[in-house]
């Protein structure tokens, strides 16, 4: 997440549900972020602020569902910072996007 593009980006198109996932969110941005997800199962999945030029991971296993994962600083979410993630039950591996900045390992 960076204020200069005020958007979220992830590096993967589709997540598989019941399989464990590591998030890495890189600040590169010049103000405080931090990485939250909600949805299905998700209880307190959020990372402490993450300073500008640091990272924070959070871990998390998907159930199927619909998902949002955004900055829950007050008015991040608002200007863009938010993606919303759709997780189905399939048998693939992930498939990566290029050029994204924050990144989810499954495994993790």
């Amino acid at each position: 997440m960076t204020p200069r593009t005020r958007a979220a980006t992830l590096t993967l198109l589709s997540l598989a549900a019941l399989v464990r996932y590591t998030f890495v969110a890189r600040n590169k941005g010049q103000t405080t972020h931090a990485l939250e997800i909600t949805g299905p199962g998700l209880k307190n999945a959020t990372t402490a602020t993450i300073n500008p030029g640091q990272s924070a991971t959070l871990t998390v296993t998907f159930k199927k569902g619909t998902y949002d994962v955004f900055c829950p600083l007050p008015g991040h979410k608002a200007l863009g910072m938010n993606v919303n993630l759709v997780v189905r039950v399939r048998a693939r591996a992930p498939q990566p996007l290029m050029g994204a900045t924050t990144t989810a390992v499954p495994g993790g």
